[in-house]
């Protein structure tokens, strides 16, 4: 190991992503910093059709962005409600406008405390699917 890190041999690698411009790409959650990020990733590789499942759907937060996906070519389909409900599942796959070939888990839901209540809140904490 070298003593600079800078000594380190470094080659840029740029892997190809075979995305379909015939296909969807379903990302759940997906409107937020990250999702953004790679929202712009896959239009940029050759996706045409994204759709999102976001529990506060498309709304005037989240507009410009779209639009700015719609602008690249890329039709976007947005969907307000939950992947841990079915119907809200069945029913965005039902309307996606083309067949989906990829799923992108993206949502998250976080809680932030002050520690004595992250223990005490954790210890209540009940998941039921």
């Amino acid at each position: 190991m070298p003593g600079d890190l800078k000594d380190l041999p470094c080659a840029a690698r740029n892997p190809d992503l075979p995305l379909h411009p015939d296909s969807s790409y379903l990302l759940v959650g997906g409107l937020g910093g990250i999702g953004r990020s790679i929202s712009l990733s896959l239009v940029l590789n050759g996706a045409k059709h994204l759709i999102f499942l976001s529990r506060s759907g498309r709304n005037e937060k989240n507009e410009h962005f779209l639009k700015e996906l719609e602008a690249l070519g890329c039709r976007v389909q947005v969907f307000a409600g939950s992947v841990a409900n079915i119907d809200d599942v069945k029913n965005l796959v039902a309307k996606a406008e083309k067949p989906i070939r990829g799923v992108i888990q993206l949502s998250m839901a976080l809680q932030v405390s002050f520690l004595p209540f992250v223990l005490l809140e954790s210890s209540q904490i009940n998941f039921e699917f």
